[in-house]
């Protein structure tokens, strides 16, 4: 039985109503992620702001970012099921 790759630690960055937000990502499975963090771009500071987002903002932003990590996660499964990339685990690759 083939092994499903996964791809930790997956930035996806998109805009949405004149903001840029960054999205860290791991991903399980071409339709199964987890979202580790996400954070909004600071004009004034020139820097990424993590944080809690209120919920409003929250559920705004549902739609746009699952369709940008969709994206992500389609072109990652599809190059990897075509051979192009190989799957690793940063964490192991100390040499």
């Amino acid at each position: 039985m083939e092994e499903i790759p996964v791809f930790e630690d997956e930035e996806i960055r998109f805009s949405f109503r004149g903001k840029e937000y960054s999205v860290m990502v791991d991903f399980y499975a071409q339709d199964e992620w987890r979202i580790q963090s996400i954070a909004v771009w600071n004009d004034e500071k020139l820097q990424w702001d993590e944080g809690l987002f209120h919920i409003g903002v929250q559920k705004r932003l549902t739609k746009p970012m699952n369709y940008e990590i969709q994206q992500r996660g389609d072109n990652l499964f599809e190059q990897a099921y075509h051979g192009r990339i190989e799957a690793t685990d940063w964490k192991d690759c100390y040499d």
